[in-house]
């Protein structure tokens, strides 16, 4: 018997065609927020590491502070605050 190629063909409706293109929308807006959430963790675990090679074990309440900021230019200036300052007392 010989092997041959058959084409497969897919009728969309248009409820399919809309289903689509929120599946779609779904996705895009799941990537962003899973890139942001991404950063926000990343930025969050360089502060600390850097405030934490500089002084070494943290009070719990600059973690809090540290892990409750959710804006990414504000994490982004702690961070640039961590690697500057020469106490901890600078970094409250």
């Amino acid at each position: 018997m010989d092997d041959f190629e058959m084409p497969i063909t897919i009728e969309w409706t248009s409820v399919d065609i809309v289903i689509y293109r929120v599946f779609i929308y779904v996705l895009k807006i799941g990537k962003e927020e899973g890139f942001k959430e991404g950063l926000q963790k990343g930025l969050k675990d360089s502060i600390i590491e850097s405030l934490e090679l500089k002084f070494g074990e943290l009070p719990e309440e600059i973690k809090a502070k540290i892990n409750s900021t959710d804006d990414i230019e504000a994490l982004k200036e702690m961070r640039k605050k961590a690697i500057l300052i020469q106490s901890l007392e600078e970094f409250t």
